[in-house]
């Protein structure tokens, strides 16, 4: 038997465990697109100023990594990114993808800072969660960086809504992917959907969060993302 699944902040101990969740999710998802030499560094870049875990424990007190988030902030911006669920955490309901996003934007909104994200724009249903949860689409661009087979995929521009968005209120998922990439300008993506670059850990460049269609969230109803 499982306890519920918490969001909590991140400590520099969940590091190495939050880097084999992401194992899996490379894995199963191609995110990060193309795996980072040091995945702990990369899931705490420059500028990162808060992170959130999901992590689920068992009647033995186990615990496991099922998500993660962090926020960055840029010369310009504040980002999301690094966000991202594990394939254990999908089909089951309980909608990390968006519970993490939900304390981005509340630490964001509690600060006066106004969060942006970019998502690769391939067809998957993470952009359908971001306006789904009141994001607004603020434009269209194209990758800075190029995918293993050459290829600079379009990308959409977010910014989080100005009020909280209730649950009451929004539309139910019709069970798609609840996360896809986000992603945050200036960051790596080839090693995560989100934020890309040349594809070598080290050269940063403006990334798309996640990097391929699905996400690393998992299903929408689990609520999920890969995020740059």
């Amino acid at each position: 038997m499982r306890e519920p699944v918490t969001v909590r902040p991140r400590t520099p101990a969940d590091l190495p465990f939050v880097a084999g969740a992401l194992r899996g999710v490379h894995e199963q998802d191609r995110y990060p697109m193309i795996w980072p030499d040091d995945p702990a560094a990369w899931l705490d870049p420059p500028g990162t100023t808060a992170a959130w875990v999901a992590v689920e424990t068992d009647v033995t007190a186990t615990s496991t990594i099922l998500g993660h988030l962090c926020v960055v902030k840029g010369a310009h911006d504040t980002s999301v990114s690094r966000l991202f669920t594990t394939p254990a955490a999908r089909g089951r309901g309980l909608g990390l993808g968006e519970r993490l996003l939900g304390e981005a934007v509340r630490w964001a909104r509690d600060r006066g800072e106004h969060l942006v994200l970019d998502v690769v724009d391939d067809g998957g249903p993470a952009p359908a969660l971001y306006e789904r949860l009141g994001w607004r689409l603020t434009g269209t661009d194209v990758a800075d960086w190029a995918t293993p087979e050459g290829q600079y995929l379009p990308i959409r521009l977010y910014r989080a809504p100005a009020e909280a968005v209730s649950s009451e209120s929004r539309p139910k998922s019709s069970g798609a992917n609840d996360g896809g990439r986000a992603g945050r300008r200036g960051h790596d993506r080839r090693h995560g959907h989100v934020g890309a670059g040349n594809g070598r850990p080290g050269n940063l460049r403006r990334s798309a969060v996640f990097g391929r269609s699905r996400t690393a969230a998992g299903d929408q109803d689990d609520g999920g993302e890969h995020g740059q």
